[in-house]
Parts: C-alpha cells; structure tokens; sequence
C-alpha cells in the first residue's frame, strides 16, 4: 500500500520523532533515495529552525512557552541555535537560561519530553503562519 499524503506527511511523522530517531531514519531514506530524503528535510520543521526566528516571533513563542523550558531544550541545539536564542532576549533572560545551560545535568528524557512540548508549540504555530522559519538565503 502506498504512502499517501506525500513528503509534507511523511515530514509531519517525522518531526514528532526524537532526534536521533530523525537521523537514522532520514540516513536510511537518503541510502535509498537521496533526492525524495531532501526534499522532506526541506519540508521537516527541526528545532535548529529556531535560529531563523525574529526577535519579535521568539518574544510570541517565549509567552507560551517558559524560558526555563527553552534553556532547557537548548542543551540539544547547537551553539548556533544557543547563540542566536540568547543574542535575542534581555539580559536577565539571558542570564537566567545560561545558568541552566550551564548548570547540572538533568535527565535525557526529561530534556527531550520539554524539547517534544516546545515543538509541538512551533509546529502549530508554523502551521497557522505565525512563525516563519526560513534560512537567511531563502528570503528576498
């Protein structure tokens, strides 16, 4: 039985999965059919794509989610994505996230539960338009 829904569903799918379950499964399509694997990661909404939020869509985003939950999540994301985050809030925000980076270890998977709630949030919120997450070389 085919697929359907096509890549927008298989990214949908995809997206709800943990990250290391997200690479292997897209290294695997990419074994298989590198062009059908890019076009879903094109597609797919990760939480690296926060590095492409405005000031004004990550101060929408932080009044539903918590700082705290946001800092959190980050000691998954790449200093690319930590730098961008904290580049954009005040600075006792600022302050506040870096001590918990920065601070004691906590459980996988109390990290990745906060990181699946956090992207649950900008999905729907990329879904209605309201965070637009596009690469600097994409935009006009």
């Amino acid at each position: 039985m085919p697929f359907k829904g096509g890549p927008e569903a298989a990214a949908k799918m995809l997206a709800g999965l943990d990250l290391n379950q997200q690479k292997k499964v897209l290294a695997d399509l990419e074994k298989r059919d590198p062009k059908m694997a890019a076009i879903i990661r094109e597609k797919m909404v990760t939480f690296e794509d926060l590095r492409f939020i405005t000031q004004m869509m990550l101060v929408d985003l932080l009044k539903v989610i918590k700082p705290e939950q946001l800092a959190l999540a980050l000691r998954l994301g790449s200093v690319d994505l930590q730098e961008h985050i904290l580049k954009n809030v005040s600075a006792r925000m600022k302050r506040d996230m870096e001590e918990i980076l920065k601070g004691p270890p906590k459980r996988a998977t109390e990290v990745q539960e906060v990181l699946a709630k956090i992207m649950h949030v900008v999905r729907v919120k990329v879904d209605q338009g309201i965070l637009v997450l596009k690469k600097e070389t994409d935009l006009i």
